[in-house]
């Protein structure tokens, strides 16, 4: 249930990204203020998450409309409209900067969760490697023990 709830949460941010920041659901059912852990996270996430997707998903979509000979692939009326420099809707949808616009109360909330999430799956990863780590050296230090065979 869990991963079902993170997959749902992440996945609104996703739809926030591509111009629907209505669909974060904003956990724990609160808009997350902007004057508490707002900007740190946001930014960082902004800039080395968000940016970096979105210039590929356009790198991509400039890379299809170089290729593509006949724009039957793409879409139509955006091909037409744009004089053949854009292909796709998506990555032309695609906005890094949505969590500081409004409507992106409830996506950073979302992220905060998320990012939360993920350092305690990297602690408890260190751990385990720690823990790890410690019993085989005591194993080692113990010595083989001959087989009772």
């Amino acid at each position: 249930m869990t991963t079902l709830g993170i997959g749902f949460n992440n996945w609104g941010v996703i739809w926030g990204f591509f111009g629907h920041p209505e669909r974060c659901i904003g956990a724990f059912g609160a808009p997350f203020k902007e004057d508490l852990v707002f900007p740190p996270v946001v930014h960082l996430y902004s800039k080395t998450i968000l940016v970096q997707i979105a210039s590929l998903l356009k790198g991509f979509d400039r890379l299809a409309t170089s290729i593509v000979a006949e724009p039957k692939v793409c879409n139509q009326p955006l091909f037409k409209e744009s004089g053949g420099t854009m292909c796709f809707v998506t990555p032309n949808d695609a906005n890094p900067f949505f969590l500081t616009e409004a409507g992106g109360e409830t996506c950073v909330s979302d992220i905060h969760v998320s990012v939360c999430l993920y350092v305690l799956t990297a602690i408890f990863i260190f751990i385990a490697y720690v823990l790890k780590k410690t019993d085989r050296r005591a194993r080692v230090a113990v010595g083989r023990r001959p087989h009772l065979d």
